[in-house]
């Protein structure tokens, strides 16, 4: 409410042509246009709600909508940052910021590329100071986006490839130092065979279905490879077999071999005996 205020003052100052120092026409603070009334209020609310850097972001595209706010996100970030340097939404935030306080489609190719380049050092400098999961994710999360987002808007064969080398090399990064999900482990091994690098995506597989081994798709995999022999399809079947029947008791293990027979994973394994 500060804010709109604020900035419906302004916006009536200029419409009538007001001086904000002419006392006989209208009286406004200097404080209050400068927002300090709408800093105040973020301090109280942030106070009052501590802790939860959530919260904290939720002002940021608010302030961006209204005049006069660039010291109130200034003061945003440095609380941001200060409060919060081992979260990692934090540094994806700091990461993103660029991208939301500029209108990308006005710079030029070079001006991307920068951004592109900048953004990844601290991605970069972020999983080597969390190596998290979760902050492996994130990278991750805005490599894909990018290389989705560069499909769309650029006819660049370079650049897409650069991005997706960048994508296929965090998360190779991810397996090597265990901070890998089972989704990531999942779009590596989809983008290795979609570009034709099946070898690797069989051993990426690989570990995968031992560490993740409830999830059939990635045995499924395994299980469609062509360079795979019967002998090795066979063994890997048993192998889902045994580390389902595993994650239930002895009594259940007949129905759930049955139910792994009977799903995509058996229906592979029979296609390929």
């Amino acid at each position: 409410m500060e804010l709109l205020h604020v900035d419906q003052m302004v916006k009536r100052q200029t419409v009538l042509g007001l001086d904000t120092t002419a006392s006989d026409e209208i009286t406004i603070s200097d404080d209050f246009i400068a927002n300090k009334t709408a800093m105040a209020v973020y301090k109280a609310a942030t106070s009052a709600i501590a802790g939860d850097i959530q919260f904290d972001l939720t002002f940021l595209p608010v302030s961006r909508m209204f005049v006069n706010t660039e010291e109130l996100q200034k003061q945003i970030w440095a609380r941001i940052q200060g409060d919060f340097p081992d979260e990692p939404i934090m540094w994806d935030a700091v990461a993103r910021r660029p991208w939301n306080e500029v209108d990308v489609s006005l710079l030029t190719e070079d001006q991307v590329m920068q951004l592109e380049n900048a953004t990844h050092m601290l991605y970069t400098e972020a999983i080597s100071k969390l190596p998290s999961a979760d902050m492996y994710e994130k990278m991750i999360g805005w490599c894909l986006e990018r290389l989705q987002q560069l499909g769309e808007v650029t006819q660049s064969a370079s650049r897409r490839s650069l991005m997706l080398q960048r994508l296929l090399d965090v998360l190779q990064l991810a397996v090597d130092n265990k901070c890998i999900t089972m989704s990531s482990y999942k779009l590596y091994v989809t983008l290795l065979l979609d570009i034709g690098k099946t070898s690797q995506a069989l051993h990426v597989a690989e570990a995968a279905s031992w560490q993740h081994p409830d999830c059939m798709e990635l045995w499924q995999i395994r299980m469609s490879s062509p360079m795979a022999t019967s002998e090795e399809k066979v063994k890997w079947m048993e192998s889902a077999i045994e580390k389902v029947s595993n994650e239930v008791t002895q009594s259940s293990l007949p129905c759930n071999k049955s139910i792994v027979l009977s799903g995509p994973l058996g229906t592979t394994w029979r296609s390929n005996k």
